[in-house]
């Protein structure tokens, strides 16, 4: 209704760090969309390559070598996805969806996941520079932000009533 619709708007209950996520999304999304943006107008060769390069800490596949064109392509679609679904995400937040809650977390833990799991299989192997340092510290920092979301919404205290009383 649009009584709730304000409310919701408005934020009156809601908790801080609620709000930090969900404006997080939004930025996200912008973000992407420009990258996106920036990628399909091919203004810009050295911010191309340089995000083609630094893709693996953008976007949950990897980008591999083959045409630029296509490349320049797949990165900004993957691009484009990406800032359509962090808007969404945004937009379940603000109307305060009952099961955005779960599905963060899931979102989170999975990102986090596939982070673990990529650095133990290239401790594995013994490769130790598969990707630049600057990649690394990208993928690490988003791996603590992750693991920071799926703390704070897994037992940080009240935000499970927070999310029944919106139910």
């Amino acid at each position: 209704s649009t009584a709730e619709l304000e409310k919701n708007l408005a934020g009156s209950d809601m908790p801080t760090g609620i709000a930090f996520i969900t404006w997080f999304y939004f930025l996200r999304g912008c973000a992407c969309f420009v990258l996106a943006s920036l990628l399909f107008s091919h203004s810009a060769p050295d911010l191309t390559s340089w995000l083609i390069g630094h893709s693996r800490s953008m976007i949950p596949f990897q980008v591999n070598d083959t045409d630029s064109g296509t490349m320049t392509n797949l990165l900004a679609e993957g691009l484009v996805l990406t800032a359509v679904l962090s808007i969404l995400v945004g937009g379940m937040w603000l109307m305060r969806y009952w099961r955005i809650r779960w599905i963060t977390m899931l979102y989170a833990g999975a990102s986090l996941a596939r982070t673990v799991f990529f650095f133990i299989t290239q401790q594995t192997a013994g490769l130790t520079a598969q990707l630049p340092a600057d990649q690394e510290l990208v993928l690490l920092i988003g791996s603590a932000a992750n693991l920071l979301v799926l703390c704070y919404l897994a037992f940080y205290p009240g935000i499970q009533q927070t999310f029944e009383k919106s139910h």
